[in-house]
Order: structure tokens, then sequence, then C-alpha cells
């Protein structure tokens, strides 16, 4: 037995010489000793790879590529130690979860933090922590009881050193006799390797190591006792072997465990021989350059290199895509000028993650076959998402989240349209909880008030049955589970028969098969892949917690996160689906072989190297205390960051023959990233390198055009960039006029670039309809409402998607502003018709109005949407803010009838309805007729001598002021609209004629008073009054005013109406209400006529466009729903804002003046 080390640094053929040794050996004595060759985990597949292709090796029999975990599993099967049950890593999870569960009120630090995502697996990697460094439960009691004896048993490392007791205790008495834990796997091989037939005499070689594990250690050391020859693989400058290295150099990890093994043999008085030491003379010669590079960048002070750094590239990129691109494009060339292959070709990120989402797709578009070797996350996988989904709704109850979530995943029989109907429904009637359980079919409709024309259309009841059924098949599956799930006395083993059942009623096992077959039709290996194995890896953890927990009673909740704590912890490893291809795979995990070409991305200063954070559990400090009590743990992240620096030398010398080292300038969302500081190292040890730039623009110059140019699909793309630019009036190189010619030279380039350059006709906008569809939507009178006219003032695409095509957003249990408007409108209604003819609200005192409010309010209450008022404790306050709001309303309208002469004559005025008003109708001048019918809130009359005077009111729920540059735009024409359609039916109102008084809003507010200091009820009610005062348009004199607040007098202000007298006896000119005159109010209802008629002929003319309106900030896309369908954007060729002028009231009155007469003056031309 010897011991035989292999040293030498990176690149000198330590891996050729262990699998050269071991290929002379197999086929000098095919029948010989074992041979065992021990490597990493992840890298067990690669070398049975390169040895099978290794020349004159036709197969082997007598050796075994293992990783330690293998060599382990072989042993126990061999000589016994596998009669206990063995935990895969995912049981252990699991079990430590219920474990946790059981024993939380022992725990003192943990059990807050117990059901936060991942701590499961946080708490099984610190046991396997300690497992590996043999601390066992004795020793973790001994520090405790030291740290106790010290008055330190409140300090956090104390807690904590309590609780890993507490649950290692206990994780022992489950494992008891009856299984073995994973991590005991190495501990319990180490003294039967002496005995296994697989070792004894065997000659072992051990590559891809920078270090073990005590428990590693263990077994190195019964190798070095049982096997005839262990030789170990190092990368260690031979220079240094002999040397005590400092944690901050370069090999110290390296020489750290030659150190240590060095040690143990003659510990165990094993013969260790001369090492072999590679100086990589016989190795395959590296590029100049690159082989500076390895040798000097571990010194200091570096010594720069002669001349330009042939094979060596160094990029600064825009962006992480454009860096990915860039790295697509050398790749490329490298394959077609240099002759290299794929598989020859590796890319090796830092931060995999983050690049994983563009490296598969660019790589795709530029035709380069790649595999991204990293363990990939299930946790959106649909069959995962199913399992969440059903056992949320088990544990929970029905809440739609979870049951759309199980619905949506495509596993369920049930169409995606289906699902989206229902879901639909669901969502406007909040249906939720045990409804969903309910035998009897789902009615519900839609609650509306009384006399809502056109607005409360309820389901048919064919669409409550289409849907009542869609909803039994949808869950007709998930509720067997349900009830299945909700037993008593119910064990972990039925709970994992009840989902097994669910998946198995749901026939997920084919639904994926036939997902896997379209994937492989389709060329995608790697996801067919992922759903075979997702389905396997689902079984598999069913079967792993029956193993370990199926007898234990447990309730639905408890099942439920036990199963969390094994899906957040499933990945899945994925085999290379082919030989030629390039390998990307992050700096610590890959290993790749040896590489003509590398490229080494995303080099940035928090990833290259990586910054190391501290363990969760049990911090820097806290190892450092432990450490006191002789308590050795795996290093610190400390130490771990010195390590790095030994990854960065391994990930700078993987290529031979051309390296590209690249990094972002700033993120994908235009944050600076700052560069690596590995970076200035390489630019001091070259400082004739040049630093590339990469940008997201059109490449330039010509070489680099040309570099980009990889396909006739990029040659297209890039082309329509340029001729995009030469549009803007940029001038372009011939170049790419050269491109064009050639990708137009032949009909089936010219017919895929044709479909490219269609993207340069694009403009984002509509086209006028033709009249044929004018004709199918506008047949007879044009019937409209004040809403729609404004909408399409405000943007024509808006009015044709809500008010032609009829798109809206879906609708939501939830109470909103129009809600809430409705109810407000509907209780004014109720409310006045309850005081009937011979009420008067001047004579009520504020108890009586409490009154009869809480009275209109209990009523309506249960009536609006499905009794959503009633339905939580969120709404019912809302309820209270609404009847205070009603009151505040409702007192400030007393004080107006009390003050005032206008009295209602009407609420709720519907007008261009059958059965109601006529509708304000208009003849156009391209023929026909528009038509407007609307609904009035309030109609008041007020008698001064033998005149009437009527007056609209508008009940807004924010206080509002009418801007007349809105009214000339029309924007805002329903107030002064309503007032003219008054005005032409008032002889049906009144049965008499009368007088425009004005048009007001009245806010319906509950307003925030400020002062001061502390005000007096009467102060604070004055001050309410003014800040409900009405505003809007009055027409007449200072007469018209007192009319509506007899307390006024000359020189004073209205706290009703936002109006003052002067002293003279004329309209203030500091009213907030415009107040004008009749023979103005008759020139603007022409101004508003020929709007409408102006509005109308536009919309009959077919117009959709994309223009929506902007006045200074003000602009018509802020809350539009329709802003996903238009897609409006500045940026796009066609879109632009429509500019809306503000200005003064005197010059809307001199235009629409000038408007007027211009229009006179046609007419008597004519």
């Amino acid at each position: 037995m010897s011991v035989r080390f292999i040293l030498g640094r990176a690149g000198t053929g330590k891996t050729r010489t262990c699998l050269e040794n071991i290929r002379e050996a197999l086929i000098e004595d095919p029948s010989g000793p074992p041979i065992m060759l021990l490597v990493p985990d992840q890298t067990t597949f690669q070398m049975e790879h390169m040895l099978i292709n290794m020349p004159d090796l036709q197969g082997f029999a007598r050796l075994r590529v293992l990783s330690f975990s293998r060599l382990a599993a072989n042993i126990l099967t061999e000589l016994g130690g596998g009669g206990r049950k063995h935990i895969k890593e995912l049981g252990k999870i699991m079990a430590l979860r219920s474990l946790v569960q059981e024993n939380a009120d022992s725990l003192r630090l943990f059990a807050p933090a117990s059901k936060q995502y991942g701590f499961a697996s946080c708490l099984s990697s610190t046991l396997k922590e300690l497992r590996m460094y043999n601390i066992s439960l004795l020793d973790l009691e001994k520090a405790l009881s030291e740290l106790e004896e010290k008055g330190m048993g409140d300090a956090p490392v104390a807690l904590k050193l309590h609780d890993l007791i507490v649950l290692t205790r206990a994780y022992r008495e489950y494992l008891g006799e009856q299984y073995l834990d994973p991590d005991e796997y190495l501990t319990s091989a180490a003294p039967r390797i002496k005995k296994s037939r697989l070792v004894r005499d065997a000659t072992i070689w051990i590559d891809g190591f920078s270090g073990f594990t005590p428990q590693e250690y263990s077994v190195l050391g019964a190798l070095f006792i049982a096997a005839g020859k262990v030789n170990i693989a190092l990368s260690l400058d031979p220079r240094e072997a002999d040397l005590p290295l400092r944690e901050i150099d370069l090999f110290h990890p390296t020489w750290e465990t030659y150190d240590y093994l060095s040690k143990l043999a003659c510990e165990l008085d094993v013969e260790i021989e001369p090492p072999l030491i590679l100086d990589g003379n016989d190795a395959r010669k590296r590029a100049p350059a690159l082989c500076h590079l390895e040798k000097e960048l571990a010194f200091r002070p570096l010594r720069p290199f002669s001349g330009a750094p042939q094979g060596l590239k160094l990029v600064a990129a825009a962006n992480p895509r454009a860096e990915v691109e860039a790295v697509a494009q050398e790749i490329v060339r490298l394959a077609r000028e240099e002759g290299m292959r794929f598989r020859e070709i590796g890319v090796i990120v830092p931060a995999l993650d983050e690049y994983h989402d563009l490296i598969a797709p660019i790589f795709k578009d530029y035709g380069i076959p790649c595999f991204i070797d990293r363990r990939r996350p299930v946790s959106h996988h649909p069959l995962i998402e199913l399992i969440r989904s059903a056992l949320e709704v088990a544990s929970y109850g029905w809440r739609k989240e979870p049951v759309f979530r199980y619905l949506k995943t495509d596993l369920v029989p049930v169409l995606r349209k289906e699902v989206d109907i229902l879901e639909n429904y669901v969502l406007a009637h909040g249906i939720q909880g045990a409804l969903w359980l309910d035998a009897n079919p789902w009615m519900f409709k839609r609650a509306c008030f009384p006399d809502e024309p056109g607005e409360a259309m309820p389901e048919e009841e064919s669409t409550c049955e289409s849907i009542d059924d869609i909803r039994r098949r949808a869950t007709q599956d998930l509720l067997s589970f349900y009830y299945k799930a909700q037993g008593r006395g119910i064990s972990v083993r039925d709970m994992a028969e009840a989902l097994f059942e669910l998946l198995a009623s749901l026939e997920v096992c084919e639904q994926l098969e036939k997902w896997r077959k379209e994937c492989i039709n389709s060329g995608d290996p790697e996801s067919a892949r992922e759903h075979e194995q997702v389905w396997n890896a689902v079984i598999d953890l069913l079967d792993e917690v029956v193993r370990v927990l199926g007898d234990k009673e447990t309730t639905c909740d408890e099942f439920m996160e036990i199963i969390e704590a094994g899906l957040e912890n499933l990945t899945l490893g994925l085999i290379p689906p082919a030989l030629d291809q390039v390998i990307v795979g992050s700096v610590d995990r890959s290993r790749h072989p040896p590489l003509k070409g590398a490229f080494l991305i995303g080099a940035t200063y928090d990833a290259f190297p990586k910054l190391t954070p501290e363990d969760t559990i049990l911090t820097d400090r806290d190892r450092q205390r432990l450490g006191e009590f002789n308590l050795t743990l795996a290093p610190d992240s400390r130490v771990c960051q010195f390590h790095e620096q030994y990854n960065v030398y391994v990930a700078l010398t993987r290529a031979w023959d051309f390296l590209m080292i690249s990094y972002p300038l700033a993120d994908g969302e235009g944050k600076a990233k700052r560069p690596s500081q590995v970076i200035g190292q390489i630019k001091e040890l070259f400082p004739d390198l040049k630093e590339e730039f990469k940008g997201a623009d059109i490449p330039s110059p010509v070489e680099d055009a040309l570099d980009a140019i990889t396909s006739e699909r990029k040659a297209s793309a890039l082309l329509a960039r340029v001729f995009r630019r030469k549009r803007l009036g940029q001038d372009i190189d011939r170049f790419w006029l050269d491109v064009y010619e050639w990708l137009v030279s032949k009909p089936d380039r010219r017919n895929d670039a044709r479909f490219v350059f269609g993207s340069l006709r694009f403009t984002n906008d509509a086209e006028r309809l033709s009249k044929p569809i004018i004709d199918s939507f506008f047949e007879g009178r044009f019937l409209t409402s004040v809403t729609r006219l404004e909408r399409f003032a405000s943007c024509p695409f808006a009015h044709f998607a809500r008010d032609i095509l009829g798109l809206t957003e879906r609708e939501l249990y939830k109470l909103e502003p129009p809600g809430m408007g409705m109810f407000m409108h509907e209780a004014m209604r109720l409310l006045y018709a309850r005081l009937g003819d011979s009420g008067n609200l001047a004579k009520m005192g504020p108890c009586e109005i409490a009154t009869l409010v809480q009275e209109v309010v209990e009523e309506l209450a249960p009536k609006l949407q499905n009794e959503i008022l009633l339905s939580s404790a969120r709404y019912r306050y809302m309820t209270r803010v609404l009847k205070r709001i009603l009151q505040n309303s409702v007192g400030a309208l007393a004080e107006h009838e009390r003050r005032g002469e206008f009295r209602p004559i009407g609420h709720e005025i519907i007008f261009g309805a059958p059965g109601h008003l006529p509708a304000l109708t208009l003849k156009l001048d391209t023929g026909g007729e528009v038509a407007i019918r609307g609904r009035i809130d309030r109609v008041d009359v007020a008698e001064s001598g033998e005149d009437r005077y009527l007056r609209v009111i508008d009940y807004k729920s924010s206080t509002r002021k009418l801007k007349l540059h809105e009214v000339y735009y029309g924007l805002a024409l329903q107030l002064l609209v309503y007032l003219l359609a008054a005005m032409e039916s008032q002889e049906r109102l009144l049965k008499a004629k009368a007088r425009p008084a004005g048009a007001l809003y009245f806010p319906m507010t509950d307003p925030i008073i400020s002062a001061k200091g502390p005000l007096d009820d009467d102060k604070l009610e004055k001050q309410r009054m003014k800040k409900l005062r009405m505003n809007g348009i009055i027409v007449g004199d200072a007469d018209v005013i007192k009319l509506m607040d007899s307390d006024v007098t000359d020189g004073g202000t209205s706290d009703l109406v936002a109006a003052g007298v002067t002293k003279t006896g004329k309209v203030s000119k500091s009213s907030g209400v415009c107040v004008v005159e009749r023979e103005k109010y008759e020139v603007l209802c022409e101004f508003l006529k020929d709007k409408i008629k102006e509005l109308g002929e536009a919309i009959q003319s077919g117009e959709i466009g994309i223009r929506p309106y902007r006045q200074g900030t003000k602009r018509a896309c802020k809350y539009c729903e329709y802003k996903p369908v238009c897609g409006f954007d500045v940026l796009i060729p066609g879109n632009e804002y429509r500019s809306v002028r503000g200005f003064k009231d005197d010059e809307f009155w001199e235009i629409i003046e000038g408007r007027t007469c211009a229009s006179k003056e046609k007419g008597d031309e004519a």
C-alpha cells in the first residue's frame, strides 16, 4: 500500500495523466485487479465519456468511475450496513420539517424562522456539516454547558446550540435502528472499506478535488490502508508544496489538502512515494498569452506580457444581452474560421441564474447548440403547481387563487377557455369558500338597483347552467381529494395515497407523456426530459415521505408543510442531450474538459470572484465562538472568500487557444455595474491588450458587422435596423446596401427578408373604418350618450374599443368608484322618494336627517353587488363612511332649501329612453341625426315673480370645477348638455316655460377641515359648508345667485355656491363659478350643438385613430384601460399626443362667439 501525489498547476496534464495510466492498465490487463477513479459527483458522466473515447479502449470491466457517495453506497451494498432503510436528502428534509413542527414549543430561537421558505433545507445543511466534521450531540451539549457557566446562556449562539441539540436529539431518536441518515453513508462505509473486494489491492486514482471534509478524509484513510496504491492529483505549484502557505495564497486550499493527506499517510504508516511533478512540458502547448496568464496571475507584482496577446480578448458590453450576443458571434467565428468544434468551446458564467434566460434563446438564434449545466428548479412546473394548489385548497379552504392556479396547470380535463369563463364568473360574484362545495347549481346574478337602464343585465339561465357544468367538471377530482384530506386520524401514508389518487384520476402521467412527445417532435429534448423527470421525482418524493413518515398521524396543514419542504428542494440534473455542443456552466459547479476556446462572461465586481455570504444558521461569529470550545466547523466566509481566488484561477486557465473575458457596464435595467478586480489585473498583465466595446447598437465598423452577420436571419434583422435609421435621416454605410443586394438576389432569401422588412412599414395606428362596417354599427338614428362623446374627444381609439367593440375589463367583486357613485345616486333618489310631495328637508333637524339616512342605507346596502357592503369588516366600515357622506350631503342640501328658493322637481331623470323624456336630437350636416340620451341626477326649479328658473345638479364624489377650455375640446360636455336637454323638455317637466338658472356640481364628500386652532361648532359647520359649495355655471345675474342663497348680501360671498356679489349688486369677478349673461348662454348652446354634431359626424365617419389628448401633465392614457390594447408609445412612428391648450374663460368666449358668427354668415350665404 502506497500513496503518490500528482502535482502540477492548471493545464499541466494531471487529468490526462490519470486517464492515460488507466487506459494503459486496462489495455495491458483487462481482467486485473480493480481500478477506481474517484471524482466529484458532477463530473462522473464526463470522465466516463472521456475514457470511452480514448484510443484503443473498446470497453472495460475492472474500472469503476465513482464519487464518494457512490463509493459508500457500493461498499454498504457489498458488506452490509444497508440493513437500515436508506433515506434520501429530500426524505431527511421532510422528516426535519415534521420534527420542527413537533418540537416547536421546545425551540427557543428557531420556532419563528421555521415557517420561512427554505428553513428545513438550511437546517439539514447545518446538521450535515456537524456530521461531516464529526461533531456529536455530546460535543454540542458540552459547549452549551460551558456557555451557560460563563453567563452566556441567552446569547444567540447558545440559543442556536440549544435548538440544534433539541432537533439533533429528536432526529437521532427518529432514525433509531430503522433508518440510515444520508450523511452517515461515508461514516458507515469507512470502517468496512478494508474488507471490500472492490478496494482490496485496487489502484485508485483521485482527481478533480481541491479539498475534502473530515468524513471524506476518513474514507481516504481507509483507502490508503486497503488499496494497493492511491494516486491523488492536486492542482498545486510543486515549488510551493513544502512551503507553509497563507490563507490569502492562491494554492492554499490544495496545499492544505496536500499537507493533511501527507500527515494522514504518515500516521497510518503508509508509504508515500515521490510525487509525480508535472511541469506541462509534455502537455499540449498553450497559447503564449494564456500561458503567461496562468503563470503570473498569482504573483505580485504582476509581470507584464510583452507584445500583443494573441488568443486573449477583453470585452466591455453595454448590458448582459449585448454581452451574450458578442459571445455568440465569437463562437460562430471560432467554429467557422478556426475550425473549432462546439464541444471544444466552453462558457463559464459566475452568475449563471442571471444569464440563463439570455444564453438559451440567443445561442439558439445564432444556431449554437449548447447545454447549460445546472441543477434546474422545478417550482414552476405545472405538476408542482398542481400539487401545491391542491394541498392549499385542502388546508386553507376554497380560496379562488389556489383553485384557479390548480385549474390553469392544463393538467385538469377542462379547456382553458372554460377556465377563463369560470374565473370571470367567480371574480364577478365573489365566490369562494363553502360556495364551491354547494351541491345546488350556481345561479348568481348581478344585483342592480331598479330603473337602471341598460346597465344591469342578469346572466341568462342557460349561461348559469353552462358555468355550473364547467364548475362541476373542473372540481370533481379536487373535491374527492378535499374530502379525503379532511378526515380525522389521517396518516401521512393516507394523505400521500390521496394525493397520488388525485394525480391518477386526472391522468397526469398520460398528459405529461403527451407533452414529452410534443417536445421531442419540436426538437426540444431538454424539455422532454424535464417532463419525464418531474413525474419520476414527484413519485419518488411521495414514496420517500411514506418511507420516512408513513404511519405518523398528521393534519392537512402539517402534511402540506412537509411536502412543501420537499418540493422547494426538488431540482433536476439533466445529462447533455448531444455530443457536439457548447457547455455552459458556473465557475464552481462545472468542470469543463480541456477547451480550445473559453468564454468567461459576467466578470463583475460582485460575481467574480463570488462574494461568499455567511451561513444562515451558524454565522462567522458563532463559528469563532464554537472554535473556542474545540468545535471545528467548515471555514467561515472570510476564509472561503480567500479561497474564491482559486476558483478564479481555475476559470481563467480552462482555455488553451482562445480566452474571451467580458463584463456588462450595466444590468438589464440600466443600473451601472462595476467590473471585477480581475479585469484590472488582466489589463496590468497585458498592457497592449485593447479592450473592445460591444453595444446594443448596430455593429460598426464593417469588420464587426461581418462578425455579427452569422446567418441570413441575422442579416435581415440588422438590415432592418439600418434602414430604420435611414428613414430618420442618418447616413448608412455602402456595406449595408451590398448586404441588401445579397439578400434579395435569391428567391428563398428574398421571401424571408421581405417578412422582416415588413416591420419598417409598421406604424401603430388604427385605420378609419370602411363604410360597410360603419353602416353595420350605425343603422338609422345615431343614439349616443354624452359620456361616449367625451370618450371620443379624449381618444377615438378608446371610444372604438369601449363603445363599438364593447371591450370592458372583467368585472371584479369589489366596490370601486363607479359602484360607490351608483349607491350614492340611488340613495338620494330613494331619500327624496321617502320624503314624498309633502316632504321638506328644510324643516328637518340633524337627528331626523340621520334617521332618514340610516333607513335608506339599511335598505340599499343588501342590494348592491350581491350584498358586497355586508361581505367583510372592510366593506362594513365603508358602509359607515358612505352613510357619513350621505348625512353631510343631505344636511348641506337641507341648508340649500332653507336659504334658497330652488326646490327639486325630479331625481334621476332619464331622457332618450322609451317612456321617458325625449332625446336631445340634432340633425347632422352629413345627413341623418344624432340623439343624446342620459340621466340627470336632479332638476330644481325656483319662482321669482312670474318667472320660473330651472337648475340642473350633478352629484360628484369629489370637488369639481367646470373648465371652459375642456368644454371647447369636448372633454367636459355632460353638465351643460344636461342643462340643454332639461331646457328642451322644460314644458314636460314644469308644464310651463322657464329660464335657465345654471348647472352645478354638488360634491358628495366627507371634507377634511384644516384650521390653525380649535373651532367651535358654528365655525366648523361654516367651514364644512364652504367645502361642499356647488360649482359650475350660473346663467343670469346677481338675482339668480340670491335665489340660490338668500343670505348673500351686496359685497358678500355665498357658502352654498361658489359665487359672490359686489357692493354695487353685480356678480363678483372672483366667483369660482362661471356666471354668464343669458345672451352668452345662447351662444354657448349653439356651440354645444355644433360640438355634438362635430363629434357625432367624426364617429360616423369611422375615425378610430390612436390619438389621445395631452394637456400639460394630464394625459388621456393615464387611467385608460385600453392602453394594453392600443400599445400607444411615443417612441413608435405614428404615435403622438394630441395637444390640448388651456386658456382663460375670456378667450373661450371670444373663440366661440367668433365661431357662431362665422356659422351664421355661412348659413346666410347658403
